[in-house]
């Protein structure tokens, strides 16, 4: 179980550095009244969620900044 936790963490803070990215300011289409975790309240996003929290990333995301976050999926962890 640890190493599964670990290749979470891992797999996520891989995928932050390659994913997120500061949105450009004229990208008006999107809703900025939701933060990253609002968007992943879906039960499909719950391993994600997960790994956001062990990895203390949950509080940072749950602010209003804009971000780009590459979200698998259950069923993409699930396929690792």
């Amino acid at each position: 179980m640890r190493y599964f936790t670990r290749l979470l963490i891992s797999l996520l803070a891989l995928s932050l550095v390659v994913g997120i990215t500061a949105c450009a300011e004229d990208n008006d289409d999107d809703n900025p009244d939701e933060s990253i975790v609002e968007l992943i309240g879906d039960e499909d996003f719950s391993t994600l969620r997960t790994a956001l929290e062990v990895a203390e990333l949950d509080d940072i995301l749950a602010g209003k900044e804009e971000y780009t976050l590459f979200a698998p999926t259950n069923d993409a962890f699930d396929r690792l």
